[in-house]
């Protein structure tokens, strides 16, 4: 009510944010210093402080924020009134439209985008001599934003060691993409993590507008709005926590409160389920009051619980990510793939080196963490190299992004997701590696280049192994990185008096003590100063052993219950009980906080034994803030050749659990379960043989459960024939029950598959196709990939034995008792 509307100094979007709010308390009210209030504002727009046309955000909040303060009080105002604002609104509108080309952060184009199309919808009449009209600030905020904009930012000039490098380059950030595709890949998924704070809110506002104006959703018009929407479900932790992958912060989102009307009746379940299932921690982000409070009466307060999605698993090729669950329990195990391949342009995402990184948690803990960008001890956006991450350095240093072309892209050649096997096959064509001595834009050159392969297996959603196989033409010294983590933490005061994980690291039944020159020698970046320093991650031996496994020990908390952020400020530990006020009681009591001995088993395989370095590094395990700025072990297991490949096997219980066995093979790795025995194999057995690079077998009480493998066209069982093809298919898995078999299968062409099915003979086999990516509107599915029965043909005597035709593409059978 204070302000000076008519100041030639005050800022436009700071004014229209002003304008928003009074023409909201009017309607609210009705009160006329409201009404006068916000008109004042109206009739003096474009007076103040305009930014530059390239800020297209600011200058967004401001078309957003007028745009709304008319629509909540046009009624009250006169013809003449009506008249001058418009002109105004308009004349702006177009200033902002003609900027466009100028763009090229993502929040202008979400912020700026949004802004024209409010603008256009109060306006939508306007004929006036503007260069552009209500159809084109339109168009900016629907196909411009979600489809395709034809105004990218001109190409720059390379850097003359870049070019040099890369030789001719495909500039790949003049390429035609939406404007929301310069942040977000195609399959939703925010690449520029945290960040996102600055264009959220725009693009739930207008998500919400859109689809009130229309009596249309937003979210079916523009599928990859729904994609990004849905993205905070598959992507956080067991605990609720967002990842630290790329830029991502840690924290909890609750934006999504808001679309929750334009959602499937699923999603809507599913975002409930994780908008009132979490505590409430100091670093969420919740509704920015400023542009989307408006559309809070489109959906009730009251949430409820609502309930976890019908799948665990996601998958998926667009999203650049697969991500392994086990269940929706906060203690389930979880692992978090990165596969990118879709360029972002911009710096802080393309000099983030953490291609195939994964970080893994489970049993209540983040046990394998990203480092993230460490911000509050050093300046600058550390670390951002590829030794902050879990992933395969070739030659010194890991693979990159690169500046105006994306230079070591990664791809999922094939995947898979059932109960009982999900699995992922990623492959990078490894070409330049980081300069560890200069800035980014200095890649150099592999002196071969290297195929890196990088598979995953969850069997029955039990435990993760992991196979990574690398090939090349000259010999290269490889570098496997394993960052050991907790959110069990003695939080960091200052990068004087930094903190650590609480964990207890054995190798060869020997307590390795990481953390003893935590206090009295500091990390220090290797190079502070350069914002970009993608070198920023210090390292300091600890020791070396020969060992073919490693212990890593912890405590977990109850992180899904309670917030840590009170306590680690107080630079304390997370307490053993909890002091809280009971309000029926009048009185304070304590609680426990229930506290469980985990113990994560790494088994490095199918060698009895491995070189492995251990090192104290640094790094962000949870939220965006000193405290969490922790130092921890990092593994690094070398190997030296044109070929190499490691099993890596992720076994995690608690204290009192049973005990898995383990045991290596020639060339493979086994875990014995309780009630399976599991095969990882590179290469024929006596009684596991056939035509196939890598898969498993999983036995029970002797006989055959469950067969996969990649590249495969054979299989044979202890001398029985299982499986064979007319052509290799990328991946078939089979799974065996008493009166069933499922196959999941993978194939580039059309094909024909024989079976044994070995215990019956079959009556029926259903085909049920699969889509190359995920689909989230379950009608689709539905609709498009509906199971089918097939004929089959019977080509043994006793009738167990069929064969029946494949399509090209991914799929799955059930052959039926």
């Amino acid at each position: 009510l204070k302000t000076n509307f008519a100041s030639p100094g005050k800022r436009e979007y700071g004014k229209a944010s002003a304008a928003a709010q009074l023409g909201f308390a009017y309607l609210l009210t009705g009160e006329k210093q409201f009404l006068n209030k916000c008109k004042e504002a109206l009739l003096n727009i474009g007076k103040g402080w305009i930014a530059p046309p390239e800020w297209g955000a600011f200058n967004g909040y401001a078309l957003q924020g007028y745009a709304l303060a008319y629509d909540f009080i046009a009624n009250e105002l006169s013809e003449k009134e009506k008249k001058i604002v418009k002109e105004a609104l308009a004349k702006f509108a177009d200033k902002v439209y003609q900027a466009i080309p100028k763009w090229d952060n993502p929040w202008h184009h979400a912020a700026g985008g949004v802004g024209l199309g409010m603008v256009a919808l109060v306006i939508p009449d306007y004929k006036g001599d503007t260069k552009s009209k209500p159809i084109d600030w339109f168009r900016a905020a629907t196909e411009y934003l979600f489809i395709s904009n034809p105004y990218q930012p001109k190409e720059l000039i390379l850097t003359t060691k870049y070019e040099k490098n890369l030789k001719k380059v495909v500039f790949e950030e003049s390429k035609p993409r939406a404007g929301i595709n310069r942040t977000v890949d195609l399959g939703g998924y925010e690449r520029r993590g945290g960040y996102r704070f600055e264009w959220v809110p725009s693009l739930v506002h207008w998500a919400v507008i859109y689809s009130h104006v229309f009596k249309r959703n937003a979210l079916d018009d523009f599928p990859i709005l729904r994609k990004y929407m849905n993205y905070i479900v598959w992507e956080m932790m067991p605990n609720g926590q967002g990842t630290t992958a790329n830029m991502g912060d840690g924290r909890r989102w609750y934006y999504t409160k808001a679309v929750l009307h334009l959602l499937t009746p699923e999603e809507r379940n599913a975002h409930i389920f994780y908008l009132t299932n979490f505590p409430k921690q100091r670093y969420d982000l919740h509704l920015i009051s400023e542009s989307v409070q408006f559309s809070l009466p489109q959906y009730n307060t009251d949430l409820g619980k609502g309930s976890p999605p019908s799948w665990t698993t996601f998958i998926s090729p667009s999203a650049e990510h697969a991500v392994f669950r086990s269940s929706w329990k906060p203690t389930a195990t979880w692992l978090f793939l990165n596969v990118y391949n879709y360029y972002i342009p911009r710096a802080r995402e393309f000099l983030h080196h953490d291609n195939m990184s994964f970080q893994y948690y489970s049993h209540g803990d983040y046990l394998l963490m990203d480092c993230g960008e460490v911000r509050g001890r050093m300046y600058g956006y550390g670390p951002t190299g590829a030794v902050g991450h879990n992933l395969i350095l070739v030659d010194g240093s890991g693979p990159v992004k690169g500046i105006r072309k994306f230079v070591d892209p990664a791809y999922m050649e094939t995947y898979m997701i059932s109960p009982w096997l999900d699995m992922v096959k990623a492959v990078m064509d490894y070409t330049h590696r980081e300069d560890e001595n200069q800035k980014y834009e200095h890649l150099v050159p592999l002196s071969a280049p290297v195929k890196w392969e990088r598979i995953i297996f969850f069997p029955g959603r039990e435990y993760i192994v992991i196979l990574d196989r690398l090939s090349s033409e000259k010999s290269h010294h490889y570098e496997w990185l394993f960052h050991l983590s907790s959110l069990n933490i003695v939080p960091t005061k200052n990068k004087h008096d930094p903190g650590y994980v609480i964990g207890e690291l054995i190798i060869n039944n020997k307590k390795v003590d990481w953390a003893k020159d935590v206090k009295k020698s500091p990390l220090r970046a290797k190079r502070e100063g350069d914002e970009y320093a993608h070198w920023a991650s210090p390292c300091e031996d600890v020791g070396e052993f020969t060992a073919g496994e490693i212990m890593w020990k912890t405590t977990s908390i109850p992180t899904w219950k309670y917030d840590t952020y009170p306590y680690y400020i107080k630079h304390k530990t997370f307490p053993s009980e909890i002091r809280y006020f009971d309000l029926k009681e009048r009185k304070y009591k304590t609680k426990k906080v229930e506290k469980r001995k985990v113990k994560m088993r790494m088994v490095f395989g199918p060698e009895k034994k491995y070189r492995i370095k251990v090192q104290r590094t640094w790094g962000i395990n949870n939220f965006r803030d000193i405290r969490y700025e922790v130092d921890h072990p990092l593994l690094r297991i070398p190997q030296d050749g044109k070929n190499a490949h490691l099993f890596t096997l992720l076994l995690t219980q608690y204290e009192n659990e049973d005990k898995y066995k383990v045991e290596k093979m020639k060339d493979g790795i086994c875990v014995i379960t309780p009630s399976y025995k599991d095969i990882f194999l590179l290469k024929n057995t006596k009684q596991i043989k056939g035509d196939w690079e890598a898969g498993m077998v999983r036995e029970g009480k002797g006989n055959l459960v469950t067969c996969f493998f990649l590249n495969a066209k054979e299989f044979s069982y202890k001398g029985k024939p299982i499986f064979s093809l007319k052509e290799k298919a990328l991946h078939i898995g089979l799974n065996y029950s008493e009166d069933k078999i499922n196959i999941d299968i993978h194939t580039g062409e059309k094909n024909s598959l024989t079976v044994n099915c070995i215990n019956f003979s079959p009556k029926k086999v259903i085909y049920t196709p699969l889509p190359e990516d995920w689909i989230w509107k379950k009608e689709i599915l539905e609709k498009k990939y509906a199971p089918k029965e097939i004929k089959f043909a019977r080509t043994s005597m006793n009738g167990r034995t069929i064969k029946f035709s494949v399509p090209e593409g991914k799929g799955k059978f059930t052959i039926v008792k």
